[in-house]
């Protein structure tokens, strides 16, 4: 019979909610009192992206004359004096703090964990032995969460099932569901789907298409969050649903992802039968469309790392960008030539949009950084009587590489060439002073 071994998906904002309310199996102790407390880390996840998390020393210190140092989530730091009852599985805790407010609690334990809660001034506050990570901590988690989910739910790329089982952080991020690796079953992440989103504002709700064609009806008032996960590794509320594609967990919370799109300068939509039709604008890295008022966010799934996943170069775009007609000049050297591993030099054929690429465009892992070393014609080119300059003008560009060879760089150089934007391209020659 297969086993389905399921790794449930651990909320640890609503760990409050399951080490204080719920399995209270054991009695604490008086003596559990005593303790340096610390708040109950808060870590982003699919299901609670906008988590905090505080880091810092202790958060509340209970001595054994029942003096209460307190230092709360937003750092205000207090004096008090605690009073306590023993009930049947918790004991029930009253703060009075130096301000005259006072927090009522408990402290139970859950999973042999022993937690502290209690409201002070309409937040509950939680609190466990284990300290909360730090500043630096939590924001590589957060760049980490980030990074997987691009990865993961953008280009599919997710990890092994023996990556699941040793990793922490996956099983956080993910409602992981497995059949037993013996019944060679296959992996899933149930919590998430990718959709395509159309809004419907008379009736409040939005259509959801899912990746199989089945087709769902949400009130726009069920959904719990709009995630932006952005560039930068941080996430950003939204306000509004957005048409287009996203993704979709179990809970209605609604993830778009952030790119770096570079539009045209727009023309009218053709295809509009309205009086007042919209601009349609194209992307100049990969030729896809929006639609004003329609929002950017509508083709951000494209888009990892603020560069878009265009597959291999569309001929409308080098034909728009680059005079494809140029003969290209093939590097005839060797490595008995002088030179170093460190910068390939490439001319690229004749364009008169100046686009400037990036390294998504060279298609190359070892290319660490882009330099245009001329990018557009100097101004005087443009007046008249150099006309042949403007028309012979080509951009020169140093790709920074990391490789330790010659013979690196010259496969390098190879690949190149095959570009179809590229007229001619060499390694950074050692030149000798008289």
């Amino acid at each position: 019979m297969k086993k389905i071994l399921v790794s449930i998906f651990l909320l640890v904002f609503g760990l409050c909610l399951v080490g204080c309310d719920n399995n209270k199996n054991k009695k604490p102790t008086v003596s559990m009192l005593y303790s340096d407390w610390y708040n109950c880390a808060k870590l982003p996840s699919m299901e609670n992206p906008f988590a905090e998390v505080y880091d810092g020393c202790y958060t509340i210190k209970i001595d054994e004359n029942n003096n209460v140092s307190f230092k709360s989530i937003n750092q205000e730091q207090l004096k008090g004096t605690l009073e306590y009852e023993e009930k049947e599985y918790t004991i029930d805790i009253k703060i009075t703090f130096e301000n005259n407010e006072i927090a009522n609690g408990s402290v139970s334990i859950s999973s042999a964990v022993p937690y502290l809660n209690f409201f002070y001034k309409g937040v509950n506050h939680c609190f466990s032995k284990t300290k909360v990570v730090s500043k630096e901590e939590f924001e590589q988690y957060r760049n980490d969460f980030n990074k997987f989910l691009r990865e993961a739910f953008i280009e599919n790329n997710y990890p092994t099932i023996e990556e699941v089982e040793t990793d922490e952080l996956y099983r956080q991020y993910t409602n992981f569901h497995q059949i037993d690796p013996c019944c060679n079953g296959p992996k899933q992440y149930i919590s998430v789907n990718k959709v395509v989103i159309d809004i419907n504002t008379e009736k409040d709700e939005f259509i959801v298409t899912y990746s199989d064609g089945k087709i769902e009806n949400i009130n726009i008032f069920d959904v719990e969050n709009i995630v932006l996960v952005k560039l930068d590794g941080t996430f950003e509320k939204l306000d509004n649903i957005q048409d287009g594609q996203c993704f979709i967990t179990e809970n209605h919370a609604l993830f778009y992802f952030e790119c770096e799109h570079q539009w045209d300068e727009g023309v009218v939509d053709p295809s509009s039968s309205l009086s007042n039709p919209p601009i349609k604008y194209t992307c100049l890295l990969c030729g896809v469309t929006k639609k004003e008022p329609t929002e950017w966010l509508e083709h951000s799934h494209d888009y990892i790392d603020g560069l878009c996943d265009c597959g291999e170069f569309d001929s409308v775009w080098l034909n728009e960008n680059f005079r494809l007609s140029d003969e290209q000049i093939l590097f005839k050297g060797s490595v008995d030539d002088e030179f170093n591993c460190d910068v390939i030099l490439l001319t690229l054929k004749h364009t008169t949009t100046y686009i400037e690429l990036s390294k998504r465009h060279f298609k190359l892992d070892e290319i660490t950084e882009v330099v245009y070393i001329s990018s557009t014609p100097p101004s005087h080119f443009y007046e008249p009587g150099n006309e042949d300059k403007l028309n012979n003008f080509h951009q020169i560009v140093f790709l920074y590489v990391d490789v330790e060879t010659k013979e690196e760089i010259i496969e390098l150089i190879i690949e190149l060439e095959k570009l179809p934007f590229v007229e001619s391209v060499g390694p950074n020659s050692i030149e000798h002073g008289e």
